[in-house]
Protein backbone atom coordinates (compact mmCIF):
# COMPACT_ATOMS: atom_id res chain seq x y z
CA UNK A 1 0.00 0.00 0.00
CA UNK A 2 1.96 3.13 -1.12
CA UNK A 3 0.60 6.62 0.88
CA UNK A 4 1.14 10.02 -1.14
CA UNK A 5 0.48 13.24 -0.05
CA UNK A 6 -1.84 15.75 -1.89
CA UNK A 7 1.12 16.50 -3.98
CA UNK A 8 1.37 13.28 -4.65
CA UNK A 9 4.87 13.41 -3.00
CA UNK A 10 5.52 9.47 -1.59
CA UNK A 11 5.23 9.26 2.14
CA UNK A 12 5.54 5.92 2.99
CA UNK A 13 4.79 1.74 2.20
CA UNK A 14 2.77 -0.51 4.09
CA UNK A 15 3.81 -4.19 2.31
CA UNK A 16 2.88 -7.75 4.19
CA UNK A 17 5.07 -10.35 2.73
CA UNK A 18 4.70 -14.08 4.28
CA UNK A 19 8.37 -14.81 5.97
CA UNK A 20 9.80 -15.32 9.65
CA UNK A 21 12.14 -12.84 10.50
CA UNK A 22 14.29 -15.30 11.54
CA UNK A 23 17.26 -15.42 8.83
CA UNK A 24 19.68 -14.35 11.95
CA UNK A 25 20.42 -17.89 13.74
CA UNK A 26 20.36 -18.52 17.03
CA UNK A 27 23.50 -17.85 17.97
CA UNK A 28 23.18 -14.19 17.08
CA UNK A 29 22.99 -12.08 20.71
CA UNK A 30 22.65 -8.45 18.94
CA UNK A 31 19.32 -6.40 18.80
CA UNK A 32 18.96 -6.57 14.67
CA UNK A 33 15.65 -6.22 12.64
CA UNK A 34 16.66 -9.12 10.38
CA UNK A 35 15.35 -9.77 6.89
CA UNK A 36 12.37 -6.89 7.03
CA UNK A 37 14.76 -4.27 8.85
CA UNK A 38 17.00 -4.99 5.92
CA UNK A 39 14.38 -4.38 3.27
CA UNK A 40 12.77 -1.41 5.00
CA UNK A 41 16.64 0.11 4.97
CA UNK A 42 16.88 -0.52 1.27
CA UNK A 43 13.22 1.62 0.82
CA UNK A 44 13.87 3.93 3.12
CA UNK A 45 17.31 4.51 1.28
CA UNK A 46 15.96 4.64 -1.94
CA UNK A 47 12.96 7.29 -1.06
CA UNK A 48 15.77 9.57 0.83
CA UNK A 49 16.42 11.69 -1.90
CA UNK A 50 12.15 12.14 -3.21
CA UNK A 51 11.28 12.50 0.78
CA UNK A 52 14.17 12.04 3.75
CA UNK A 53 10.63 11.25 5.88
CA UNK A 54 9.52 8.41 4.11
CA UNK A 55 8.92 5.35 6.19
CA UNK A 56 8.95 1.88 4.79
CA UNK A 57 6.82 -0.89 6.94
CA UNK A 58 7.22 -4.38 5.97
CA UNK A 59 4.91 -5.91 8.02
CA UNK A 60 4.07 -9.82 8.79
CA UNK A 61 1.64 -11.61 6.63
CA UNK A 62 0.21 -15.58 6.57
CA UNK A 63 3.92 -16.19 7.53
CA UNK A 64 2.60 -19.99 9.13
CA UNK A 65 5.58 -21.81 8.77
CA UNK A 66 7.33 -19.54 5.62
CA UNK A 67 10.84 -19.71 7.22
CA UNK A 68 13.91 -17.61 5.67
CA UNK A 69 15.99 -20.46 6.77
CA UNK A 70 15.13 -22.50 3.49
CA UNK A 71 17.70 -25.22 4.01
CA UNK A 72 16.45 -25.82 7.65
CA UNK A 73 18.20 -26.69 11.07
CA UNK A 74 21.58 -28.70 11.48
CA UNK A 75 23.59 -29.35 14.14
CA UNK A 76 27.47 -29.01 12.33
CA UNK A 77 26.84 -27.54 8.36
CA UNK A 78 29.91 -28.29 6.59
CA UNK A 79 31.50 -25.80 4.02
CA UNK A 80 32.69 -27.76 1.10
CA UNK A 81 32.76 -27.43 -2.98
CA UNK A 82 31.25 -23.79 -2.47
CA UNK A 83 28.21 -24.66 -0.56
CA UNK A 84 26.89 -25.61 2.53
CA UNK A 85 25.53 -29.33 3.47
CA UNK A 86 24.01 -31.15 6.44
CA UNK A 87 25.28 -34.60 7.29
CA UNK A 88 22.62 -34.23 10.79
CA UNK A 89 19.57 -32.69 10.00
CA UNK A 90 17.90 -31.08 14.01
CA UNK A 91 14.62 -30.38 15.27
CA UNK A 92 14.60 -28.37 18.42
CA UNK A 93 11.66 -29.89 20.28
CA UNK A 94 13.44 -31.63 21.98
CA UNK A 95 16.79 -30.43 20.54
CA UNK A 96 17.49 -33.67 18.31
CA UNK A 97 18.93 -34.32 15.40
CA UNK A 98 16.85 -36.29 13.47
CA UNK A 99 16.35 -37.94 9.84
CA UNK A 100 12.27 -39.07 9.46
CA UNK A 101 14.05 -42.64 9.76
CA UNK A 102 15.10 -42.11 13.28
CA UNK A 103 17.42 -40.42 15.36
CA UNK A 104 20.85 -40.11 14.53
CA UNK A 105 22.22 -37.11 17.76
CA UNK A 106 21.62 -34.42 20.17
CA UNK A 107 23.20 -31.45 19.26
CA UNK A 108 25.12 -32.06 23.14
CA UNK A 109 21.81 -31.24 24.35
CA UNK A 110 22.17 -27.86 23.61
CA UNK A 111 19.35 -25.69 21.21
CA UNK A 112 22.21 -23.69 20.48
CA UNK A 113 24.09 -25.93 18.63
CA UNK A 114 20.82 -26.31 16.22
CA UNK A 115 20.98 -23.68 13.88
CA UNK A 116 19.58 -22.76 10.38
CA UNK A 117 20.85 -21.33 7.25
CA UNK A 118 19.22 -19.92 4.45
CA UNK A 119 20.26 -19.19 0.85
CA UNK A 120 22.86 -16.14 1.74
CA UNK A 121 26.09 -16.75 0.15
CA UNK A 122 29.49 -15.70 1.76
CA UNK A 123 32.22 -14.17 -0.42
CA UNK A 124 35.02 -17.05 -0.89
CA UNK A 125 37.67 -14.70 0.29
CA UNK A 126 35.57 -14.04 3.49
CA UNK A 127 34.28 -16.83 4.62
CA UNK A 128 35.59 -16.88 8.56
CA UNK A 129 34.95 -13.49 9.07
CA UNK A 130 31.43 -13.66 7.45
CA UNK A 131 28.38 -14.69 9.01
CA UNK A 132 26.30 -16.96 6.40
CA UNK A 133 22.96 -15.52 8.70
CA UNK A 134 23.55 -11.91 8.31
CA UNK A 135 23.91 -12.23 4.50
CA UNK A 136 20.86 -14.78 4.15
CA UNK A 137 18.95 -11.66 6.55
CA UNK A 138 20.24 -9.35 3.34
CA UNK A 139 19.43 -12.01 0.48
CA UNK A 140 15.72 -12.49 1.78
CA UNK A 141 15.66 -8.69 2.85
CA UNK A 142 16.67 -7.36 -1.09
CA UNK A 143 14.12 -9.80 -2.53
CA UNK A 144 11.08 -7.93 -0.33
CA UNK A 145 12.30 -5.08 -1.13
CA UNK A 146 12.97 -5.30 -4.95
CA UNK A 147 9.51 -6.88 -5.26
CA UNK A 148 7.78 -4.09 -3.09
CA UNK A 149 9.66 -1.21 -5.04
CA UNK A 150 8.35 -3.00 -8.12
CA UNK A 151 4.22 -2.81 -7.03
CA UNK A 152 5.05 0.71 -5.73
CA UNK A 153 6.27 2.10 -9.22
CA UNK A 154 3.63 0.23 -10.80
CA UNK A 155 0.37 0.40 -8.33
CA UNK A 156 -2.66 0.87 -10.13
CA UNK A 157 -6.04 0.80 -7.65
CA UNK A 158 -6.68 4.39 -5.49
CA UNK A 159 -8.13 3.43 -1.99
CA UNK A 160 -11.06 5.85 -0.66
CA UNK A 161 -12.52 5.17 2.49
CA UNK A 162 -12.58 4.59 6.15
CA UNK A 163 -9.16 3.09 7.86
CA UNK A 164 -10.54 0.17 9.69
CA UNK A 165 -8.77 -3.18 11.37
CA UNK A 166 -9.57 -6.16 13.03
CA UNK A 167 -7.37 -8.02 16.17
CA UNK A 168 -8.32 -11.38 17.53
CA UNK A 169 -6.18 -12.94 20.24
CA UNK A 170 -5.51 -16.76 20.57
CA UNK A 171 -4.90 -18.91 23.30
CA UNK A 172 -2.80 -22.15 21.15
CA UNK A 173 -1.42 -23.25 24.26
CA UNK A 174 -2.28 -27.20 24.50
CA UNK A 175 -4.21 -26.87 21.53
CA UNK A 176 -3.12 -30.54 19.29
CA UNK A 177 -1.04 -29.99 16.12
CA UNK A 178 -2.74 -31.96 13.15
CA UNK A 179 -0.43 -34.88 12.72
CA UNK A 180 -0.32 -34.24 8.87
CA UNK A 181 2.02 -31.00 9.87
CA UNK A 182 4.25 -33.46 12.01
CA UNK A 183 5.75 -36.50 9.34
CA UNK A 184 9.03 -37.42 11.20
CA UNK A 185 6.36 -38.44 14.35
CA UNK A 186 4.09 -40.78 15.93
CA UNK A 187 3.07 -39.09 18.86
CA UNK A 188 0.48 -36.52 18.88
CA UNK A 189 2.22 -32.93 20.08
CA UNK A 190 0.74 -29.61 21.58
CA UNK A 191 1.88 -25.85 21.23
CA UNK A 192 3.94 -24.76 23.93
CA UNK A 193 4.54 -21.37 25.55
CA UNK A 194 7.23 -20.21 23.18
CA UNK A 195 9.30 -21.37 21.07
CA UNK A 196 12.88 -21.09 19.81
CA UNK A 197 13.32 -20.45 16.02
CA UNK A 198 15.70 -21.64 13.53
Amino acid sequence: MKFVDQNNIPLGILTFYAVHCHSIDNTNQLVNSDNKGYASYLFEKKMKDINPNFIAIFAQSNEGDSSSNTKGGCCNWEYKDGKYTCPHKCDLIGNKCYHCTGHIGDCNNNPFECVGKGHGICPEDDLEDCRHDYMNAMKIGRDQYEFALKLFNDNKYELQGKIQFAHNLTYLVDKEIDPDFLPCRNENEKWCNNNLNI
